[in-house]
């Protein structure tokens, strides 16, 4: 084979293409693939300044070409480079390397040579340095004024979740004026208490007023009454203990036994009468029970009242619980409420990524995935301002690729690769795509192998799940899409890592959210937050509920609720593959630690869903069992150095098969596939510098 040939051209939209003169520092130029630790994938950097010179009658270094294009276009001129290398004395060539010159880096030097370095090619800068660039999803221009393909948002359907809601006023321990219930969450029941032992009058309206002083007796207070704000399912539990002494203190004489009802209404008929237990016969203990226990179908608007009725001349008190320990009244008011259906504009996950990098290159059809194609990347996004009846018009939903990517890739474990295709696209799948253990090329007697631990690979404590997920109403304790830790086994080593979405993706909160379309003239605390729903497989649009699921416990009223698949477990068994490769010497389970909101859910997926055939998520799975380490991991945290001679070919093996493993022997049989995570390849000097982890063996 002849002497390898070198060419180098550089290029401008308004300057035309000038090919130049080998440019200083060629020689020692090197060419490097480095993993990514954001996107897993191997990217390509050339890694030299290079020099450009004047020209003379047979040389153009090109110094004047890249001074005109400077100062008349500025420090974000855009001048590519290609070289590209001949092995059959200049019949053909092969791309090396395609970028661009880095003008913010130029350093000149005594008025003929000129250093800049070299970035790597348009394409992927562009993205890489536009992706913290808020997109408007719907938008038809993109950051350099084009017009764009537009990306059509879907309507969602949104049926009812029915939300439990919970209020309990329990009477205190004392005759105490400042006394306030000791529980209470019943945010879609707006209340307000008067009166004894905080028995409460629930009104329609928030009221911000209170009696300063408490009735003495039961006669003296109005009825307490609730009035439905939404349509449901609602028990009352109600319990009165009433006394004809007040405080415990005896009268002189005889027996008093308290004699009534408590009459519920609904819409002022007579609904309910309490039962009575009598509790006592004489002055000192003349006291009795009532008790209510109903369950019945509301409308909105439908107004529940209280009353009792006394029959007899004595006063009758309200008992506290310091007065006979044991026997508190309270009333309990229980709520399985729904709301209408309603509908709103969102974006298909991938729809959204393609939106976005689109604008930022000024390129239509810049996205592929295989992944989010599928089965598996059924999911949505809108802002909570779209799911209170807001339009894409009134509030659109503007997002850039950062904050997409910490929404989704928490959730669903993915990696992003810049394909050199024609035209260059950019592909995002699991990342197990990025970890492929096909050997693309072996490498036969390496030897002087440097082995050492990667510990920013072995985790000792995994916080998993969302960032944000509770909203104002306490019922949202419900949710299993929040947060968990886990421990491993690890004792004196390892990292935290935590792996947190900034979607919000918890049922409740998108119900309450959905429900203040009722009042969509005031701001609510996560109307400019994203959220994610998991969709159904077929149309019209509407979220997943239970029905890819065969067993659902723990989980109140699991037939309406949304985003099942997106609990925090399963999030986690989607990411296993990653933290497996530390524990494969133990085996051991990832100790479920701590956990925010309901860990008590367990699921099973149906057999054939498209999760449920994978290797992870497990079919069954609660959220607060210890999840078993498996021996589908990525790679082992064991790092390899070692330098090593490689031709052209070689390294163009490499770098167009980047998700593949490289196999390694010390001999020229046995070789054992690695994933790379640096090689800096030096092109004239004919060797590469490699940095290697274990794919799928103990040891090289």
């Amino acid at each position: 084979m002849s002497f390898p040939l070198f060419r180098f051209t550089l290029s401008n939209d308004t300057a035309g293409t000038l090919v130049i003169s080998e440019p200083g520092g060629w020689d020692e130029a090197k060419l490097k693939l480095e993993r990514n630790k954001e996107f897993h994938s191997l990217v390509e950097f050339y890694d030299q300044p290079l020099t450009f010179y004047g020209d003379d009658i047979s040389h153009d270094g090109g110094i004047q070409y890249i001074r005109t294009i400077e100062q008349t276009q500025g420090i974000d001129a855009q001048i590519s480079l290609l070289i590209e290398l001949s092995q059959d004395e200049g019949d053909t060539y092969d791309v090396v390397f395609e970028g661009l010159l880095s003008i913010e880096t130029a350093k000149e030097i005594d008025f003929y040579k000129l250093e800049m370095g070299v970035l790597r090619n348009g394409f992927w800068q562009k993205f890489i340095n536009r992706k913290a660039t808020p997109i408007d999803l719907s938008a038809t221009l993109d950051l350099d004024g084009g017009t764009r393909m537009a990306i059509d948002p879907i309507t969602l359907r949104l049926p009812s979740q029915a939300i439990r809601s919970v209020f309990k006023s329990k009477a205190p321990e004392s005759n105490d004026p400042e006394r306030v219930p000791i529980e209470y969450n019943f945010n879609n029941l707006a209340f307000i208490f008067y009166g004894v032992v905080d028995l409460p009058v629930i009104l329609q309206n928030s009221i911000q007023e209170s009696f300063l002083s408490y009735p003495a007796t039961l006669s003296d207070f109005p009825p307490p009454s609730f009035v439905a704000r939404f349509r449901g399912i609602y028990t009352f539990t109600i319990q009165i203990h009433v006394s004809t002494v007040p405080y415990g203190v005896p009268f002189c004489c005889g027996d008093r036994i308290p004699f009534g009802v408590i009459r519920l209404l609904k819409n002022g008929v007579t609904h309910t009468n309490s039962t009575r237990t009598d509790l006592g016969t004489n002055g000192i203990d003349g006291r009795s029970r009532y008790n209510i226990a109903v369950t019945m179908d509301l409308e909105v608007g439908d107004e529940i009242s209280f009353y009792y009725f006394v029959v007899g001349v004595y006063t009758i008190y309200v008992v506290y619980d310091g007065w006979f320990p044991g026997e508190p009244s309270f009333i309990e008011v229980t709520a399985d409420t729904v709301y209408e259906d309603t509908e709103t504009p969102a974006f298909f996950i991938k729809d959204a990524a393609e939106s976005i990098i689109s604008k930022c290159i000024g390129r239509d059809n810049v996205l592929n995935s295989d992944h989010l194609d599928s089965c598996y990347g059924l999911y949505s996004i809108m802002n909570g301002l779209n799911l209170r009846g807001y339009s894409l018009a009134e509030k659109p939903i503007t997002l850039s690729f950062d904050n997409w990517w910490k929404g989704i890739d928490p959730i669903l474990n993915l990696g992003l690769v810049y394909e050199q295709t024609s035209p260059e696209t950019i592909r995002i799948e699991q990342k197990s795509y990025f970890y492929d253990k096909t050997i693309s090329i072996n490498f036969d007697f390496v030897n002087n192998i440097e082995r050492s631990y990667d510990l920013d690979s072995v985790f000792k404590l995994i916080e998993i799940g969302y960032s944000k997920w509770s909203a104002e109403s306490a019922s949202g304790i419900d949710d299993p899409q929040t947060k968990r830790t886990y421990n491993t086994r690890f004792k004196t080593v390892g990292k935290e890592i935590t792996i947190l979405s900034q979607f919000i993706a918890a049922s409740l909160a998108i119900e309450q959210t959905r429900r203040n379309r009722v009042e969509t003239g005031k701001d609510w605390r996560l109307d400019n937050d994203v959220f994610i729903i998991a969709l159904k497989e077929t149309s019209p649009y509407e979220p997943e509920l239970d029905e890819n699921f065969s067993a659902i416990s723990n989980l109140l009223n699991s037939n309406t609720r949304y985003n099942i698949r997106l609990s925090v477990a399963r999030n986690f068994e989607r990411w296993k593959s990653y933290f497996n490769g530390c524990l494969q010497w133990y085996m051991d389970d990832y100790k479920f630690a701590s956990g925010e909101g309901n860990y008590d859910m367990a699921t099973t997926l149906v057999d054939g869903d498209c999760e449920a055939l994978a290797i992870s998520p497990e079919p069954s799975l609660s959220e607060k069992q210890d999840i078993a380490v498996k021996s589908d991991y990525l790679f082992k945290p064991i790092k390899y150095s070692f330098v090593h001679p490689m031709t052209w070919d070689d390294y163009k093996t490499i770098r167009d098969n980047p998700t593949k493993a490289i196999g390694i022997s010390r001999t020229d049989a046995n070789h054992v596939a690695c994933h790379i995570e640096v090689l800096e390849y030096e092109i004239t000097h004919g060797k590469g510098t490699f940095e290697i982890y274990l794919s799928d063996n103990d040891y090289l």
